[in-house]
C-alpha cells in the first residue's frame, strides 16, 4: 500500500508497531494507518507534535506543551502530562517512557503518567510520588 502524508511537513517522524504504522509532524496531526492495509484508523484533533514513539501498546507524541499516550487501536487518549516548549527525545523501555526534554531526564511508566522520576546532578529524585520502585527494579 501507499499514502501521502502531509504535504509540505518535513519534520514528519514514523512509528511502526505490529498492527499500526503512526505519523506526526510539527505542521501535521498524528494519524494511525493500519499496518496490513494502510487504511486510515484514527488521527489526533491537533498538530504541532514534536516527537514520536512506541511501545506498550501505546504511541507516545509531544506536543507543544504536553507527552500523550494514545491507545495504539483506537487513538483515545490514555494520559497527558505538561511538557515544556523545547526540543524533546522519547524512548520506551521495559514498561518505562524516557523523555529528555529541556536538559532534564524524566522516567514514566509507560501505561499511566503518576510514577515520575527525574535524573537531576546523578540521582534519580521521586517527583509527585513515594515509593517509586527505580528503574533498575523493574527489570
Amino acid at each position: 500500500w501507499k499514502r501521502a502524508i502531509d504535504s509540505g511537513d518535513l519534520s514528519t517522524k514514523v512509528v511502526v508497531t505490529p498492527t499500526v504504522v503512526v505519523t506526526a509532524g510539527t505542521a501535521s496531526v498524528m494519524r494511525a494507518y493500519a499496518r496490513a492495509s494502510g487504511d486510515e484508523i484514527w488521527s489526533s484533533d491537533h498538530d504541532a507534535w514534536r516527537a514520536l514513539t512506541a511501545g506498550e501498546q501505546l504511541i507516545f507524541g509531544v506536543s507543544t506543551s504536553a507527552i500523550e499516550a494514545r491507545d495504539e487501536a483506537s487513538g483515545a487518549v490514555r494520559w497527558t502530562t505538561p511538557a515544556t516548549d523545547t526540543q524533546a527525545h522519547l524512548a520506551v523501555e521495559r514498561g518505562w517512557l524516557i523523555v529528555g526534554d529541556g536538559g532534564l531526564l524524566t522516567a514514566y511508566r509507560a501505561a499511566q503518567s503518576i510514577f515520575r522520576l527525574h535524573r537531576i546532578d546523578g540521582l534519580w529524585k521521586i517527583a509527585g510520588f513515594v515509593g517509586c520502585l527505580p528503574l533498575e527494579a523493574s527489570r
